[in-house]
């Protein structure tokens, strides 16, 4: 009896043993990669450990008399060899032989102790890389969610564990304000960059929708992770067309009845030689959860682009929880600058699963469509036409938006190290003040845009959470083409009047009333909750115009404002706004565009208001108080006193370009700007140029 019991304890040990050494070997090749200099010297190493290993098992196998070694050479030719060495030693050493032949043999049994040592532990190192080997394999077949969880872990550890050593080791050795320090942490993140480049471009799934968000997010990351990312934001490996193929069967046949009746007759092998006239195999765009194909129908002629999911949803809410996970040891750590980072991933898993259903997205296209042209923006905006009868919960088939990617022109722009050009016909399109020329080009697209997302925002209470430039294309007619509605979100009641409240009160610059509104209604608390600190963080967070608070570095881990006053609760309702609010901040200053999207957003917050028979601030009484506390303003910088005095400090130091102190009333340092004043693509970003902030808060 007692038997079967210690066999299975046994057993069990050995799993749990050698899963354990698996692992263990998994964080040191990840360690490994992570903090050796060059991939050349990696390599070098792992065949140095090879053949020692290797040299260990012949001599472990070998005998005295007739070994390995002595059966390879014999032992005239061992003696020949050994002379031969140590005449060329003689040649060549500056000691007498006599002497050397003393040192060496009094180094013998060190020599001995040290080669031995680095046998065995290249031995145990190779043993392991074959045990992690079998039990990666077994494991992506036994357990592939978790395998790809242990897996992630292991190769981000290692950044992790980097960042707060070097942040201790940075912050000992390197002063407050001084240019060492600033150089130590841009190398820290060119570092850290290449790293998490790799980590993203291996997993993919759900971390390519954070560099999605952090790669246009230029004003609050390094550059070497903007750079980094824009790598990665549609660069995702693409599914076998074979796959591709066999997934729009299923649903063309599941979509179309009698398909198989029509089939017996029909001349072509299947549904999707009988649909597609033309079909390109290779992807237009690879994303985390879908890629696009372009097509043309047999039936019409017309010119489709064609999504397929090709992403696992499990995988891609195992990665979600892997990315939460690494959010609160980053929090534990002091590693997110005082963000509540692991309730902004809380607030994207209320999206990512509708992703997955394409027959949804189909809906909503039609919906927003329906929206845009009641709003007048028809002319302005157009909205890919699903194909009904052949779209699926996996497949969506839709009318192809031909034109220039915003993305591929970023990229172009950010590449030569110019500002990119608008299209003249995008400009003429989206004009909206013939008389004054700033309203044309950039400006013009961008105001399109914050229209649309106000009428979904304030209006609908549904909207578009994911504006990357790579879901807008700029068709030839000047028309602004929004692609992929699969991410969309909707509102409560109460919290989209909540929000609009909010940008009414932004609009008017009453900070008093939006840190009341804060406090009353929203869900974000601040260690300590003072007026400045709640209105601040609102037009950081709701408002696309330029602050210091909104371009802060989120990697500065030592002066980031959010440190000195930390988020203790982030707004989970109101994370997918502050992330459209985000992305749309990073695309307007690498285009140069400054401008303010609740200002915009004001008229459909106070119809909004209205309609629901809420009381709404007096529009003359909003511009007097606005006017009023900008004319205070101007009259404090004039006299360089309270908040004027403030705000001529900062614009210096920015003028300045450097991290010395510009001002005996406050002290700024470098580290307090680094990754904002970087350089840009246009005047408005790059460093020296002063921002205009007309808030009267700075």
């Amino acid at each position: 009896r007692a038997r079967p019991a210690r066999a299975a304890r046994f057993v069990a040990g050995s799993l749990c043993g050698g899963l354990a050494k698996a692992v263990a070997h998994a964080l040191l090749v990840a360690s490994a990669e992570c903090f050796s200099p060059t991939r050349v010297a990696l390599k070098t190493v792992r065949v140095g450990a090879a053949l020692v290993a290797g040299g260990a098992g012949l001599r472990f196998i070998s005998t005295e008399k007739d070994g390995v070694f002595e059966a390879a050479f014999s032992k005239p030719f061992r003696n020949r060899l050994l002379r031969f060495a140590s005449r060329a030693f003689d040649l060549v050493s500056p000691v007498p032989p006599d002497v050397a032949r003393a040192r060496l043999n009094a180094c013998a049994p060190a020599f001995r102790v040290i080669t031995s040592g680095a046998a065995c532990c290249s031995t145990g190192y190779l043993k392991n890389a074959l045990r992690f080997f079998f039990v990666s394999r077994a494991g992506y077949v036994v357990a592939p969610i978790k395998t790809r969880q242990i897996s992630y872990a292991t190769r981000v550890a290692p950044v992790v564990a980097s960042y707060v050593a070097r942040r201790e080791w940075i912050n000992v050795t390197t002063k407050p304000g001084t240019n060492e320090r600033s150089e130590k942490w841009e190398k820290t993140h060119v570092w850290g960059a290449e790293r998490i480049e790799a980590i993203v471009r291996v997993y993919g799934g759900f971390f390519t929708k954070i560099g999605q968000l952090m790669g246009t997010a230029q004003q609050m990351m390094p550059e070497a992770y903007v750079r980094a990312f824009l790598k990665t934001m549609d660069a995702n490996p693409p599914a076998p067309f074979a796959f591709v193929r066999g997934e729009i069967n299923r649903s063309l046949e599941a979509s179309s009845v009698g398909a198989e009746d029509e089939m017996r007759v029909s001349p072509y092998r299947d549904v999707f030689e009988a649909t597609f006239l033309e079909f390109d195999e290779t992807p237009a765009a690879t994303a985390s959860v879908a890629q696009v194909h372009f097509a043309r129908l047999r039936s019409d002629k017309t010119r489709v682009a064609v999504k397929v999911i090709v992403a696992d949803k499990n995988v891609m809410l195992g990665d979600l929880a892997c990315a939460s996970a690494t959010a609160r040891v980053m929090s534990r750590l002091g590693l997110d600058s005082g963000v509540d980072f692991p309730t902004v991933f809380a607030a994207y898993s209320d999206v990512v699963e509708e992703e997955f259903d394409l027959a949804r997205e189909a809906e909503k296209m039609r919906e927003f469509a329906t929206l845009f042209e009641s709003r007048g923006l028809g002319d302005k905006i157009a909205v890919p036409e699903p194909r009904d009868s052949l779209c699926g919960e996996t497949v969506l088939v839709s009318t192809r938006a031909r034109g220039t990617k915003l993305l591929k022109t970023l990229n172009r722009a950010r590449e030569s190290g110019r500002r990119p050009k608008c299209p003249p016909a995008a400009a003429a399109v989206h004009a909206f003040n013939r008389s004054d020329p700033r309203c044309g080009g950039w400006d013009g697209v961008f105001h399109t845009m914050h229209l649309a997302w106000g009428a979904m925002l304030l209006r609908h209470g549904h909207f578009h959470c994911d504006p990357h430039p790579g879901n807008f294309i700029l068709r030839a007619d000047g028309k602004l083409a929004i692609l992929d509605w699969g991410q969309t979100h909707s509102f409560a009641p109460p919290f989209r009047r909540h929000l609009c409240r909010l940008v009414v009160h932004m609009a008017g610059e009453h900070h008093e009333a939006i840190a009341a509104e804060v406090r009353e209604h929203s869900q974000v608390k601040l260690e300590r909750p003072t007026t400045e600190a709640l209105s601040a963080l609102c037009f950081a967070y709701f408002d696309t115009r330029a602050t210091p608070l909104a371009e802060c570095n989120l990697l500065d881990l030592s002066n980031s404002p959010f440190l000195k006053n930390k988020i203790v609760r982030n707004t989970r309702e109101g994370f997918n706004v502050i992330r459209c609010v985000f992305l749309f901040r990073g695309m307007m200053a690498a285009c140069g565009v400054e401008g303010s999207a609740v200002e915009v957003w004001e008229s459909d917050a106070r119809r909004a208001l209205a309609e629901a028979n809420e009381p709404v601030p007096s529009l003359l009484a909003s511009r007097t108080r606005r006017a009023a506390t900008r004319a205070w303003l101007t009259a404090q910088r004039a006299l360089n006193v309270g908040a004027g005095a403030r705000l001529n400090t900062l614009e210096a130091f920015v003028r300045s370009g450097n991290g010395h102190d510009v001002s005996t009333n406050a002290t700024i340092s470098a580290d307090d700007t680094r990754g904002s004043w970087r350089m840009g693509l246009s005047a408005a970003s790059a460093p020296g140029t002063p921002r205009r902030m007309r808030s009267a808060l700075w």
